[in-house]
């Protein structure tokens, strides 16, 4: 018997038909619903340049981006719960 059903978000439209079926077979088995919030994944090599050993990113960008992120997730997230 299906107990607990894992949903990813990641804010497209496949995944708010996702979230629909995960909701639907959840109360048809009256299972709990596990939502993950997805983002694409931001593939940096290096932030450092190894010849000059000067950062590509300055800190002020890194904690830009991970603000983006953190606000991309709780935007998805948001969307699932209306």
């Amino acid at each position: 018997m299906i107990q607990k059903i894992l949903i990813p978000l990641d804010g497209s439209k496949l995944a708010e038909k996702a979230l629909d079926f995960g909701l639907d077979l959840a109360e048809k088995y009256s299972a709990e619903t596990v939502l993950l919030s997805v983002v694409p994944h931001l593939f940096f090599p290096s932030t450092i340049d190894p010849i000059t050993g000067e950062q590509f990113l300055s800190p002020e960008t890194i904690e830009e981006l991970e603000e983006g992120a953190e606000a991309y997730h709780r935007e998805v997230l948001s969307k699932a719960f209306k």
